[in-house]
């Protein structure tokens, strides 16, 4: 007998109970996926654009050049400025994104099984952990990896949101793909997939109207947010002499 969605019956989802070695199995798993970024991040000098965040990042007047001269959005800049101001150390600096990167894979995972699929939760969970590339990329003072932490955490709350239609995560899930989207351009993939995915399920199962119209609202202050990045940081990145 075929079994039915229960997002199409409009049954809230719950996460499917794990296996017992999965409450092994992942500690490790993460404990593993530090050590490996951090024996990328210790022995190594910061690479040209490292340096460059830093120095856009270390004066007074760090926001306005993010916004005149910042490759990132200065969300990122903040960060960085902010982390300055306790250590200058570079393994310090690179530990936001290290442990960014060690946790974006673990939200990705609980997002998957709260959908009911445990095996493919588990293999998206080893892939992200381990790929060598991420590894590398995470180790690294770029913003990538908040980026990546930002969304899964928009992705985990969106999700949670539409099965037990909770305004409070659906708010949660806006505030952390604002950061996102404030943190790096790259962002507009995943915001344009998420208002597509949350659209289709509120078309195919209607929640209350309070819940869509803060759906609604939500969606047009992620626009005004790429109006105002395309108005500064952006807007001198597609004048500049690279394009």
């Amino acid at each position: 007998m075929q079994t039915q969605n229960p997002e199409l019956t409009g049954t809230p989802i719950s996460a499917v109970e794990e296996p017992k070695y999965f409450r092994i199995l992942i500690p490790l798993a993460l404990l593993l996926g530090l050590a490996l970024r951090l024996m990328e991040a210790v022995p190594n000098y910061l690479n040209p654009d490292e340096a460059i965040h830093f120095c856009r990042s270390q004066p007074a007047n760090w926001y306005q050049i993010s916004t005149t001269k910042g490759t990132a959005p200065f969300f990122f800049f903040f960060v960085v400025h902010h982390i300055q101001a306790i250590s200058n150390s570079e393994v310090f600096l690179r530990l936001p994104f290290v442990l960014s990167g060690v946790i974006f894979p673990w939200i990705i995972f609980r997002w998957l099984n709260r959908l009911q699929f445990p095996i493919a939760a588990l293999f998206a969970f080893f892939i992200l952990e381990f790929s060598p590339n991420l590894i590398a990329l995470t180790a690294q003072v770029r913003g990538y990896a908040l980026a990546l932490l930002f969304v899964s955490l928009a992705i985990f709350f969106l999700q949670r949101s539409l099965d037990l239609r909770s305004i409070p995560s659906l708010v949660l899930s806006t505030a952390f793909l604002y950061l996102a989207i404030l943190t790096e351009f790259s962002v507009a993939l995943a915001t344009g997939a998420l208002g597509a995915y949350s659209l289709i399920v509120l078309i195919r199962q209607p929640r209350p109207i309070h819940f869509t119209i803060i759906w609604i609202l939500s969606q047009f202050g992620a626009l005004a947010l790429y109006a105002f990045l395309y108005q500064t940081p952006m807007a001198n990145l597609l004048a500049g002499p690279y394009v």
